[in-house]
């Protein structure tokens, strides 16, 4: 499993939990993405930061699943995709 870290930045919107986050990220996750886990927190300066662990596909796909979440989720319409880190590998 390999681990992609991203971050959001806001807008002028209103801020979004973490939980709610995760779960418009899971929305838009499809079978082929072969996404593992979402994790997500509360980053400086009201940035969410984003962990997606992947079983077998590369940190394009994590970016492709954040972006699908920001054209199509009216919760995240203002917000913005900041730095995308690949991660290592995770057991």
């Amino acid at each position: 499993m390999r681990m992609t870290l991203l971050t959001l930045l806001p807008g002028a919107g209103p801020p979004v939990a973490a939980a709610t986050l995760r779960d418009i990220l899971w929305a838009h996750v499809r079978p082929s993405d072969q996404v593992e886990h979402i994790s997500a927190r509360a980053g400086p300066d009201g940035q969410l930061e984003i962990g997606i662990y992947l079983a077998a596909t590369g940190p394009e796909v994590a970016r492709e699943v954040v972006e699908r979440a920001l054209r199509s989720s009216a919760t995240l319409r203002r917000w913005a995709l900041g730095n995308v880190r690949s991660g290592v590998p995770q057991i």
